[in-house]
């Protein structure tokens, strides 16, 4: 991503550096021609200036060539792959946009748990309010602000599931394949995350971040990671939820995530 960018800011400071030697003549071949009302033309001439136009031309049609985000694109098309219960594995974000207050969220992750077990897995789980999303079994679990649900039904094994959790003032929303399915009722919450953090993967075991819980490790794959500071509408997360290389969270998405462990990267299949 910062090569790519990189790359991208140095084409566009040649461009733009070489416009401004031929604009201001400083150049070899200059000539010029009298116009009327006594204003004078410059008319640029001369191998050199000649050469000079055509590099401008060749970088126009490379940054016009140029992906938009080249990484983003690619990220899309990107899974991860949890193999083994244990504390090492997992994903991690740390951007600027989750040191505030939030009123509103969205969180999606797309899941394919691998097999059922009495464990209990984590998806993604913050500090501070202690945002948790996993399984406890063969049900989903939610846990918010230290209090947790569980409810049967939607948790399914071997096989890609989109799930969504969106809050506002009215409270907290499960969406599964990009139905809603629950809803918590806690009106007036708001969520701080602790340090701008989020993992996903593993659940913090105290309230300081200071260690994992090794019986909360996730097993199985995920994609589609994105988070957005607002409430997305029902039509959003339906449309959403019919591929996970659609939809790019505003505060963070995949292109952000940091592999810890042995996580690998695998081809997303959903």
């Amino acid at each position: 991503m910062v090569a790519t960018k990189l790359i991208a800011f140095v084409a566009f400071v040649m461009l733009i550096t070489l416009l401004e030697q031929i604009k201001s003549g400083v150049h070899a071949g200059r000539m010029t021609k009298a116009k009327r009302g006594g204003r004078v033309k410059v008319i640029h001439t001369g191998p050199r200036v000649r050469k000079l136009k055509k590099k401008v031309e060749e970088l126009k049609k490379k940054l016009a060539s140029m992906e938009p985000c080249e990484p983003c694109e690619s990220a899309k098309t990107e899974g991860f792959l949890f193999d083994s219960h244990t504390m090492t594995d997992y994903l991690e974000v740390e951007v600027e946009g989750l040191n505030k207050r939030f009123d509103e969220l969205t969180s999606c992750t797309w899941v394919k748990f691998k097999y059922p077990s009495l464990f209990s897995e984590i998806v993604v789980c913050a500090l501070g309010y202690q945002f948790c999303f996993g399984r406890r079994s063969d049900k989903l679990y939610m846990e918010m602000g230290g209090a947790y649900s569980t409810f049967n039904g939607f948790v399914r094994f071997n096989e890609w599931t989109n799930y969504c959790v969106t809050m506002d003032i009215d409270g907290w929303e499960v969406y599964v394949n990009g139905t809603r399915k629950k809803s918590f009722l806690d009106q007036g919450v708001s969520v701080i995350f602790k340090e701008g953090k989020m993992v996903y993967g593993q659940k913090y075991a105290d309230s300081y971040g200071s260690s994992f819980n090794p019986q909360r490790s996730f097993v199985g794959e995920m994609a589609g990671i994105n988070f957005w500071d607002r409430k997305l509408s029902d039509a959003e997360i339906s449309e959403m939820s019919k591929s996970c290389k659609s939809g790019k969270g505003n505060i963070f998405s995949m292109v952000d995530l940091k592999v810890m462990g042995g996580v690998k990267k695998i081809p997303a299949s959903c």
